[in-house]
């Protein structure tokens, strides 16, 4: 069982990231690519801000409460960031933060698929890959986005430097 979450895992992130480098080869208009590559983000903060405010039995897995209204002050706060992004022109160095779509769809599987069984799944105790098993004090959804954000930050600064000696 642990081969098949460890395989299914590996083969997840490395279609994603074929689908992200694709997706940075080609140009789609600028809002077109601040959507995708940031719609995961919206979602992903309405469920904190849900968690953090309203008491939400939850932590940064639960998409049980369903799209409720804090998704609003979520997509204020990311189109903010997405508006400062477009206006230094950094919507292309951006694109890798779209893999944001895999941590959007590991963190909805259901309890009966990714939770380990002291939490009432049958996920073999791997963590960053199970829920619930944080790794170095940090959750797998942590894991999940951070290569997609250094690859976009590295990109970012690559752009910079040449804008810079241009």
């Amino acid at each position: 069982m642990r081969g098949i979450y460890l395989a299914a895992a590996i083969v997840s992130f490395a279609i994603v990231v074929v689908l992200v480098r694709l997706f940075c080869r080609r140009h789609f208009g600028q809002a077109v690519t601040l959507l995708f590559v940031f719609a995961p983000y919206v979602l992903l903060g309405m469920v904190r801000i849900r968690c953090k405010f309203e008491r939400f039995n939850c932590g940064w897995m639960s998409f049980g409460g369903g799209i409720t209204w804090h998704v609003l002050p979520s997509a204020i706060v990311i189109g903010l960031i997405a508006y400062v992004i477009h206006r230094l022109r950094l919507t292309e160095a951006v694109k890798p933060l779209g893999g944001a779509w895999l941590g959007l769809l590991w963190y909805a599987l259901p309890i009966s698929v990714i939770h380990p069984p002291s939490h009432g799944g049958p996920c073999p105790s791997l963590p960053i890959i199970c829920h619930d098993l944080p790794f170095l004090g940090l959750g797998g959804l942590f894991y999940w986005l951070l290569p997609f954000v250094l690859w976009a930050a590295f990109l970012v600064a690559a752009q910079a430097s040449a804008q810079v000696r241009a």
